[in-house]
């Protein structure tokens, strides 16, 4: 691949596997460490695989060896599904907490940034997902400006909205991303 290729890095199901003789010889300009996600209180799932690998001795490993190869890392935060991102979409003190919760790990691993995986969002959380993405950028520039926030949503125009909420660019109303939706190839997510 070329220099500007990423990968995102599945570290619970890399972990026995060939995953630092790959990142030593592919050329990479971003590792995603993936992922991350919130409990019901917002606090981040510290039982789960990705959290305990990436948080773990190989994990920060893999940070480090990027970091000497001059690669960027990003921590994957993932949210899936209509009914979760609902739930914690519709609870503003546990947005809250993700957002404390994440900028601490962020300090804590060393990493150059963020990336938020919100797939299956009902349009009318759109703006509040906004608002979300914009926590989260407040909160990694009061770490270090230099830490950047991307996004990874569906391929469909929800997708495109969220992106451009996330971008704080205005778009379509969520009225009109549910009409647009329901011709595309992935449905109304």
């Amino acid at each position: 691949g070329s220099p500007r290729d990423t990968l995102r890095v599945r570290l619970s199901a890399a972990m026995d596997g060939g995953i630092d003789a790959y990142l030593a010889g592919a050329e990479l300009s971003t590792i995603g460490l993936f992922s991350v996600g919130a409990t019901a209180s917002g606090d981040l799932d510290t039982s789960a695989p990705g959290y305990r690998a990436i948080t773990g001795t190989h994990g920060r490993r893999i940070v480090a060896d990027a970091h000497a190869a001059g690669r960027r890392v990003e921590l994957v935060f993932t949210s899936f599904g209509t009914e979760a991102n609902a739930a914690f979409f519709g609870d503003p003190a546990r947005q809250a907490r993700a957002v404390d919760a994440l900028g601490e790990l962020v300090g804590t691993l060393g990493v150059d940034g963020l990336d938020l995986d919100v797939e299956a969002l009902d349009p009318t959380w759109i703006g509040t997902y906004g608002s979300f993405a914009g926590a989260v950028r407040a909160r990694l520039s009061a770490i270090d400006p230099t830490l950047t926030l991307s996004v990874a949503t569906t391929a469909n125009f929800t997708g495109a909205l969220m992106a451009g909420a996330a971008a704080r660019r205005p778009g379509p109303s969520p009225a009109t991303a549910a009409r647009r939706n329901r011709g595309s190839c992935c449905g109304p997510r």
